[in-house]
């Protein structure tokens, strides 16, 4: 609350003290007769202090609403607390409803009575009290003081004391009075009997009261005063205001004797106030609404509306616009409001009667709090419900300080922005109306859709914690853009706590960061309001699962018939109205005639868009009229209007924006900047011009584009380059280009203006203009040998965006071709499922494009890209298309540059890939093998492309049974990307991944822990907390898992926990039916066995094995489907199912051996050792004996070092061990 002080209080003259307590009883009523009476002060005028000293509840601030500030006590009530050894560090400050003067009550909250030890220096402390400015002090008294009654009788000046009925009481009573009046300071007595009745044995007890006071009174020992308050039933509320008679008149009376006649009876509270008090008290549920209220504001003071209603709803409010009970306005007040108003003023902390009637209350430099207790104070009104928690978008109190968002991305807003307001109030509610659902602002090209949502940004901003502006034009930006986000919540909230709930990926989602970023969004565990807002969607398949979480708030944009119908609630958004078109002309040409803004914005279809580019063009023809023939600015004015009417009007032919186009471009032309700005505009016209960077529009390819173009117009720009930002800026001084400068600086040029630009060339400029623009993409791409670094990177990030728009896949010229190829590759390394998908589709238009043109089918451009088609299609699992492709290339290149070149090889690699994941593990190691000698011959050991050759050569030796030429090959890759790329590489982890495991098969456990130990430190310190989102990390940590197991250092239970959590981040990461997830199930299942709990393990293995029977890149017959049948035969002899064991390692045996390089394969090995213990166990031993023994010699003769070997020997001496397989990453 408010760290104010004791504000607005001067000097009061003689403060009263007034002490109220009770004969030591409950019930008596005593804090509701000093809550009453503070009231009834404070709304006569006065300045009230309670020390709130009762033991018991309710305290004295339940009878006086809500506390309108919190200030610390002033230099003078500091020192009297001091003097009384007190400590009061906050006041709480109420008001009385809508009273004039400068009435208040101060309470201080829980203040523990004195010290008696030592015995305060009472004098000193009542003078102190009586210098803090107020003119009443109340003290509500601790309940049974004891013999403590001298406390009272030295600080005040009336003691008020309330008993209820009855002999004790009286008693008691009596014994307080004569406490009271013993020593040598005797205050005035008023005596409040409370709760009374006429019964007979109450009638005699206070007969015996009365006989007693009379005699003090009489003998003038001091004043003593009785006040009877009959069935008074003490809830916490104000019976001077609530009640009429008896009750009301005896709390009035204790008034009027404490302040001796100065306040008779305080002012009327006004109707409305009393009676929605009365409706509140009436109905105590807290769910029926108790009264109506209309709420005024401007659109401008929206945000502190939305905060004032959702106050006035906990208290049951209604609206009503209609003949409310009550009326408040932000701002000034309605003409003809005939309900009483509340105004409040949001600029203004002062309070007090309106100018003709009315209550103003000044919110300007309050905290919430103190915020909400003035507005409900002055309403009569009280919170009925707790607020909504964190999990629940609540609007934000608008005052105090400004806040910002935590985290937040948005692009620059146009200063410029008018009208709009119904769509903006619409729109805010529809947000507040749905909590968590979508709403999408659908618009024509140019209709300020973007704006809209940018406007409504910068007005609400600070009711969020997340704003996040998404550009949504493709799934990569999306995708690139939510990964941001993600890396923001990760700085802002530390990273995600383990698996977080959200949908398993589908083949065409987001990556796996940009997933995280949504579901972390939604969480409602730590819920943040965030808004989130996608701009330009042109697929609503790209977005994802949206989070829909009550605490946020999601905004779509888009071009109408993008959104399947009934998919979000829509915002349609048409023209402006003409008041805001007239608004937006006069911007540019204030002197402009309402009449002829209106004939303009009329012609122009009220398109912001082509209203923005009138004005620009009118201010120009205004200076220039001007400049030529100085005249009155009306006459000019009237004059540039006419002919702009003239030209746009419903009788010139072409839609309104290209008329207005033409006479933009007209204007320009008239100077040497103008006519390149011109020339630029036609360039922008094929690209994104959402997505056009300043790095771009700015670099050596688009400069020597416009000396090409410009001629002689050129010569000041090829003199001194930067000429080129004064032809930027006067495009967007013409409306042509909204441009934002900075490190992320940006031109946008609307879609329906470069449609409009387009439209005005001949057929034959706009395939110059169109081939222009696609060279220029193309020098600003990396080129062909130039390393994919950080800046190369974010060139093709860049210009991803404009491959479309250019028409780049339908290009003839070889540069612009190479660099779709580039590109297309670029996409499918991001190894994101759905920017693959678009991989596929520029490849597959490209490359129909080219063949079906004069692109010869061994043309290198063209080839490569088959090669890069290849690749997308072995990602996706489409592995006999990519091997048929790549085979049909490499026929072409061995007929034309041969085995030995570059291409080839990298072809020979793609190759080895399809044969590989076929299954085809032989042949695959065949071809890597001619792709690594090759490789190695061209560019020696340490290139990349040889390194890469050298780690597929060793995972094929592996597949194929060659497990110690994968060590050897494996360990000289680790090593000299170690030396080359350092451990910080994500491919120096893979590969250290890949010889642990290597090793671990071979059978050196020590060896593949110390590389796996190393494989996971290196990692962690690169990745940090967020590691287990990193597919690299998860396949070194599932390796390092299984390894630890089976060196036996680790219990089962550890175990099965790390792995079924690495289990869940692969489904994250990978999706749910991806074989990373499957083959770390399989490392589940494993343990389980191991564990002794095989039928789990069974069930498990069962699962992963219907999976990859049912996919479309393993099916039945793939090796790896062979080695699940023989993991899962081994678990279900664990589990006693021995004759589906037997007959599934038969299934299992046949089919390796049939895939496979021979019966020595490793694999083939274990899975006879593997059936020779299903014989054994099923009784069949003879069979059982000569299988172990056949595997024993075979392995004795291939495998004579190989772990294997020792588990066959084991099992010929009768000792029979399984073989599981670690199924692996391929």
């Amino acid at each position: 609350m408010t760290a104010a002080t004791q504000d607005g209080l001067g000097s009061a003259g003689r403060t009263e003290i007034v002490a109220f307590a009770s004969p030591g009883q409950r019930g008596s009523g005593q804090t509701s007769v000093v809550g009453n009476a503070a009231w009834a002060l404070a709304a006569a005028g006065r300045r009230v202090l309670v020390l709130d000293w009762a033991t018991s509840p309710p305290p004295v601030g339940a009878y006086l609403g809500m506390p309108v500030a919190e200030p610390e006590p002033g230099p003078d009530l500091t020192a009297a607390g001091r003097l009384l050894g007190l400590s009061w560090r906050r006041l709480r400050r109420y008001q009385t409803p809508r009273h004039a003067g400068p009435g208040l009550i101060d309470v201080v909250p829980e203040a523990t009575p004195p010290n008696l030890d030592p015995v305060p220096d009472w004098a000193a402390a009542r003078e102190q009290l009586r210098a803090c400015g107020y003119d009443y002090l109340l003290v509500d008294s601790p309940q049974g003081l004891g013999a403590a009654y001298d406390v009272l009788a030295e600080l005040s000046d009336t003691v008020v004391v309330c008993f209820r009925p009855g002999t004790a009481s009286v008693h008691r009573l009596l014994t307080m009075v004569d406490g009271l009046l013993g020593g040598e300071r005797r205050p005035r007595l008023v005596t409040v009997l409370t709760q009374f009745s006429p019964a007979p044995a109450e009638t005699d007890s206070l007969r015996h009261l009365e006989d007693r006071l009379a005699r003090l009174r009489d003998g003038g020992e001091a004043g003593v005063d009785v006040v009877e308050i009959p069935q008074h039933a003490y809830h916490e509320r104000l019976a001077v205001t609530l009640d009429d008679g008896a009750v009301r008149d005896g709390l009035l009376r204790v008034v009027r004797l404490i302040t001796g006649g100065a306040v008779q009876e305080p002012p009327a509270v006004d109707p409305a106030v009393r009676s929605w008090y009365r409706h509140d008290f009436a109905d105590l549920s807290g769910i029926d609404p108790v009264g109506t209220v209309h709420l005024a504001y401007q659109p401008s003071e929206r945000r502190w509306a939305d905060w004032v209603w959702t106050e006035l709803d906990r208290c049951g409010a209604k609206p009503q616009d209609a003949d409310p009970d009550q009326t408040v306005v932000i701002g000034p007040p309605p003409a003809g409001a005939a309900s009483p108003v509340l105004q409040i003023q949001v600029d203004d902390p002062e309070s007090g009667p309106a100018d003709g009637g009315g209550y103003v209350i000044g919110l300007s430099g309050r905290s919430e709090d103190d915020a909400r207790g003035l507005l409900l104070t002055h309403l009569g009104m009280r919170p009925r419900t707790e607020p909504p928690g964190p999990e629940v978008f609540r609007p934000r109190y608008p005052g105090g300080d400004p806040t910002a968002p935590e985290l937040i991305q948005v692009p620059a807003r146009d200063d410029g922005f008018v009208g709009r307001v119904d769509e903006i109030e619409a729109l805010r509610d529809r947000l507040l109306g749905t909590p968590g659902e979508p709403i999408a602002i659908v618009g024509e090209p140019g209709a300020g859709k973007t704006q809209l949502a940018l406007e409504y940004v910068r007005q609400f901003l600070g009711d969020y914690d997340v704003v996040w502006w998404v550009p949504a034009e493709d799934r990569e930006t999306i995708d690139r853009s939510l990964t941001r986000l993600g890396a923001g919540l990760d700085e802002l909230r530390g990273p995600a706590p383990g698996p977080a709930a959200e949908p398993a990926p589908d083949e065409h989602d987001l990556g796996p960061d940009a997933r995280q970023a949504l579901t972390r969004l939604a969480d409602r565990t730590s819920p943040r309001p965030y808004l989130l807002v996608f701009d330009n969607v042109r697929d609503v398949g790209h977005l994802g699962t949206l989070p829909r979480a009550g605490h946020g708030h999601v905004l779509i944009v888009a071009q109408p018939g993008v959104l399947p119908a009934g998919s979000f609630p829509e915002l349609p958004l048409g023209p402006l109205r003409e008041r805001d078109s007239i608004a937006l002309l006069q911007r540019s040409v204030p002197d402009m005639a309402v009449e002829d803004a209106a004939a303009i914005a009329a012609a122009t279809g009220h398109l912001p868009l082509a209203l923005r580019l009138a004005g620009a063009w009118l201010e120009d023809q205004v200076n220039e009229l001007f400049r030529k023939a100085p005249a009155a600015a009306l006459t000019t004015v009237r004059a540039a209007a006419a002919v702009l009417r003239e030209r746009v009007g419903p009788d010139a032919p072409g839609s309104g924006l290209l008329r207005i186009w033409q006479m933009v471009r007209e204007n320009l032309h008239r100077t040497p900047t103008g006519r390149l700005a011109v020339r630029l505009a036609e360039l922008c016209a094929y690209l994104s011009g959402d997505r056009i960077g300043l790095r771009l529009i700015r670099s050596s390819p688009m400069v020597e584009a416009l000396l090409e173009a410009g001629g002689e117009d050129a010569a000041r720009l090829e003199s001194d380059p930067v000429e080129f930002d004064r032809i930027l800026w006067t495009g967007a001084r013409f409306g042509v280009f909204e441009l934002v400068w900075g490190s992320q600086g940006r031109l946008r040029m609307n879609s329906a203006l470069q449609r409009a630009v387009r439209d005005s060339l001949s057929p034959e400029a706009r395939a110059e203009r169109r081939a222009r623009a696609q060279r220029v993409l193309a020098r600003f791409a990396p080129g062909i040998v130039e390393d994919d670094d950080r800046e190369q990177q974010s060139r093709l990030i860049e210009l991803q965006a404009h491959l479309g728009p250019s028409g780049a896949t339908e290009a003839v010229d070889v540069a612009v071709r190479r660099w779709v190829v580039r590109q297309v590759r670029h996409m499918q390394l991001q190894q994101v499922a759905g920017v693959n998908d678009a991989a596929l589709e520029v490849a597959q238009r490209a490359l129909a494009s080219w063949q079906h043109g004069a692109v010869p089918p061994d043309d290198p451009a063209l080839l490569w890209l088959r090669v890069e088609l290849a690749n997308i299609l072995r990602r996706r699992g489409e592995y006999g298309p990519a091997r048929e492709i790549d085979e049909d290339v490499r026929r072409l290149l061995l007929g034309g540059p041969g085995d030995e070149h570059p291409r080839s090889l990298i072809v020979a690699r793609g190759l080895a890939g399809d044969l590989r994941a076929l299954g085809r593990f032989e042949d695959a190691a065949h071809f890597d093998r001619i792709a690594f000698d090759g490789f190695r011959n061209l560019f020696g050991g340490d290139h990349a492309h040889t390194l890469m050759a050298a780690h597929n050569f060793a995972l094929s030796s592996y597949l194929n049974g060659d497990v110690h030429t994968a060590v050897q090959r494996e360990r000289d890759v680790l090593e000299r990307r170690i030396r080359l790329l350092t451990e910080t590489n994500p491919r120096t982890w893979w590969t250290a991944g890949s010889l642990g495991v290597y090793q671990r098969e071979s059978g050196d456990l020590e060896g593949a822990l110390q590389t796996l130990r190393q494989a996971k430190l290196w990692a962690g310190r690169s990745l940090g907390p967020g590691r287990r989102e990193n597919p690299v990390d998860l396949r070194v940590e599932r390796a390092f898992l299984t390894t630890v197991w089976r060196a036996g250092k680790m219990t089962a239970r550890t175990a099965i926990s790390e792995l079924e959590q690495l289990v869940a981040a692969y489904g994250r990461v990978s999706g749910e039916r991806h074989p990373d997830t499957w083959g770390c199930r399989l490392a589940v299942a494993s343990v389980l066995h191991g564990a002794g709990r095989s039928r789990e393990a069974a069930a498990t293995a069962q699962a992963v094995l219907a999976g990859y029977e049912d996919s479309h890149a393993f099916g039945a017959d793939h090796p790896i489907t062979a080695v699940c049948r023989l993991n899962l035969a081994v678990y279900l002899r664990g589990a006693g199912d021995l004759e589906e064991a037997r007959d599934l390692g038969e299934k299992a045996w046949q089919g390796l051996e049939a895939t496979l390089s021979g019966e020595t394969h490793p694999w083939v090995l274990a899975a006879m050792i593997d059936q020779s213990g299903h014989l054994a166990a099923a009784g069949r031993r003879e069979e059982a004996s000569e299988l172990a023994a056949r595997a024993l010699k075979l392995c004795r003769e291939d495998l004579p070092r190989h772990p294997y070997t020792i588990v066959a020997r084991s099992n010929v001496e009768g000792r029979i061990v399984d073989i599981d397989i670690d199924v692996p990453s391929m």
